[in-house]
């Protein structure tokens, strides 16, 4: 885990099921004031599949906050104030959580119904990354396996003094060994990024661990499904399985189909067409999961989709998961929204969307700011293929589209890059999040002056051009400031 995403002052609730019978209720009591303003944030990483947003508020509102589910599942609730706490709520539980700001550090005391599971802190996090750039998986695998017995015997001393309830013991010791395979698939993938050829080198020995710890947590465990890691653990691993196929299906497009599909190349391009994402996906869960974990890794890689705007045969899938589980509660969030999607999907182009002549009339930068002469640009570099590139359209275009709607003088440009093979997908999804602007699908040559130019890092990137053709690029990186964008772009006016 990165340490940087653990220095967040954030309140994360991680939702543990969507199954609603029993309440349960946790309470913040604030006591004293925080030496410094800081940002709350609740919210529910992979684990609710519904139009939830995040709620955001200032720390000094965490008095008097109330939490209530009707989950017949317990949850692990992470707090983060100055470290990281945990919390345990149980159906039916009603705590009360005190935080007290007198000391320099703040003291937090638990009770009500289901204190003797909450009266410390267990912790959650495995932090890995003084072990990033080791050729071998030796030393990082170790220090796991150390570090899980470690909380194993920890949760042991816990019970010995606080008596807790047998499924908080249990459900604690799955989540103590999941963590411990998550976090090491997730350091294995980031790694080989980092090590590059002597991954290639050695890669059979990390996944060879990998496999080793798969032995006591196995991917595929119903009775762990309430268990975050485990839960993130199929999100992970279906991610990286795709990573990997992708790599398959560029090295032997024959053996792949053949493998995955039971097909020629010729027929398997045909049915997959421009989707890289959601029938592979599909395969991949068909292959290692079933029952309760399978109907949740159906709901993710639908969510996934689904915030991600990849809606290519998104149909299909969907269709697989309402037949196998037809009485899903996931469906209750998932239905609408995939029906919406797909609908929004099959929207036609308009004349607003206008297409700057051919691919091949744009060779440089230099070319495209000739083009625009006169006006102040918003250039959006983006592709059909990235996934934040997606999620930031989704999310922000049309809302910068109204905030300039009685400026003629700003112009919206796309430049969709790596797209030349995928253009069907390229104008679906220009229709689908009613880019009304100007587009161009760059060569290679065109994308890599431009990115080179304005000195861009990844997709998306944001360049501001004035009337005069000067750019810059928008500080404002991913994920996306809309305001500050806004105001870089009024500056320019």
């Amino acid at each position: 885990m990165n340490k940087a995403c653990k220095s967040l002052l954030f309140l994360w609730i991680s939702l543990l099921s969507i199954t609603f019978t029993q309440a349960q209720t946790i309470k913040f009591k604030v006591t004293g004031k925080p030496a410094t303003e800081r940002k709350v944030h609740f919210s529910f990483p992979g684990l609710t599949f519904g139009n939830e947003k995040p709620t955001e508020q200032s720390l000094s509102q965490l008095d008097g906050f109330e939490y209530k589910s009707t989950s017949q599942s317990p949850q692990i609730i992470l707090v983060h104030l100055s470290k990281w706490h945990t919390f345990y709520l149980s159906p039916q539980d009603n705590l009360l959580v005190n935080v007290d700001f007198s000391s320099p550090e703040e003291k937090i005391t638990v009770s009500g119904k289901g204190k003797e599971n909450n009266a410390a802190s267990l912790d959650y996090f495995i932090d890995t990354e003084e072990f990033m750039g080791d050729t071998l998986p030796e030393r990082v695998y170790q220090f796991i396996q150390t570090t899980v017995a470690q909380r194993h015997d920890l949760l042991r001393k816990y019970a010995q003094q606080n008596h807790p309830t047998e499924d908080f013991i249990k459900n604690w010791n799955l989540q103590i060994d999941y963590s411990g395979t998550l976090e090491f698939l997730s350091f294995l993938e980031n790694n080989k990024y980092v090590i590059q050829k002597a991954f290639l080198h050695n890669q059979k020995s990390w996944y060879d661990a990998f496999e080793q710890l798969l032995q006591k947590t196995p991917l595929q465990n119903d009775q762990a499904i309430h268990i975050p890691a485990y839960r993130e653990l199929i999100s992970q691993f279906t991610m990286r399985k795709k990573g990997k196929l992708w790599e398959q299906l560029w090295a032997d497009k024959d053996g792949f189909f053949k493998e995955w599909f039971g097909l020629t190349s010729a027929q398997g391009e045909a049915l997959l067409k421009d989707d890289t994402e959601n029938l592979i996906q599909l395969k991949i869960i068909q292959r290692y999961f079933k029952n309760a974990s399978l109907e949740y890794a159906y709901a993710y890689i639908l969510n996934n989709s689904l915030q991600e705007s990849s809606i290519d045969n998104l149909d299909k899938v969907y269709a697989a998961f309402i037949q196998q589980f037809p009485k899903s509660a996931y469906r209750r969030s998932l239905d609408s929204r995939v029906a919406e999607k797909i609908s929004q999907y099959q929207q036609p182009l308009n004349s607003k969307m206008v297409f700057v002549d051919s691919t091949a009339s744009f060779t440089s930068f230099d070319q495209v700011l000739e083009k625009v002469k006169g006006k102040t640009v918003l250039l959006d570099m983006w592709g059909t293929w990235c996934g934040p590139c997606r999620e930031e359209l989704e999310m922000h275009s049309a809302a910068l589209k109204e905030h300039f709607k009685d400026r003629d003088d700003v112009v919206f440009l796309y430049i969709a890059n790596r797209d030349l093979d995928t253009r069907n997908t390229w104008k679906k999804l220009i229709g689908y999040y009613n880019l009304t602007g100007h587009h161009i699908l760059a060569s290679k040559s065109l994308n890599a002056d431009i990115m080179t130019k304005v000195k861009g890092q990844g997709y998306p990137s944001y360049v501001i051009i004035d009337k005069k053709g000067n750019y810059k690029l928008s500080k404002s990186p991913y994920p996306l400031n809309r305001e500050l964008l806004i105001k870089e772009i009024e500056d320019k006016l």
